[in-house]
């Protein structure tokens, strides 16, 4: 009966204890601030070299991406949300590892959020490619 009370205890524990959410006001609070891509081995051959983002407390983000040749992409001023789940993008340049590209079409995207230290941005969960906080915005 122990045996059984523990393996409920672990399962409870691994099912509501790796993943936080938040409530909309707190998740908003703790998203403003500064975001670097990592460039995993998922889209490191995609000619990107840096990515920023950074979520404004007026409800507005900035993007920029810089390629190699000289390329870069830039957003400003556009809307961003957070539901209680997942950061919502209006017209995010997309990193996705089949659209890393100056000319990627900007698209609505709904991002998973791992509020863990750091705070990353999925740009899709099985992917190495994501925007991790950077320090000192924790």
């Amino acid at each position: 009966m122990k045996i059984r009370a523990g393996l409920v205890c672990i399962a409870l524990f691994l099912l509501f204890g790796c993943s936080q959410k938040l409530s909309q006001q707190e998740g908003t609070q703790r998203l403003i601030g500064s975001y670097t891509l990592h460039v995993g081995n998922d889209c490191q051959d995609k000619g990107i070299e840096t990515a920023t983002l950074t979520l404004r407390s007026n409800g507005t983000y900035a993007q920029e991406g810089k390629f190699k040749g000289s390329k870069s992409c830039q957003i400003d001023g556009k809307k961003w949300n957070y539901d209680g789940g997942n950061v919502f993008f209006f017209d995010l340049k997309i990193y996705d590892p089949l659209e890393i590209s100056p000319d990627a079409k900007p698209i609505n995207a709904s991002l998973i959020v791992d509020f863990h230290k750091p705070t990353v941005i999925l740009l899709d969960p099985d992917l190495d490619c994501f925007f991790v906080r950077n320090e000192g915005n924790n």
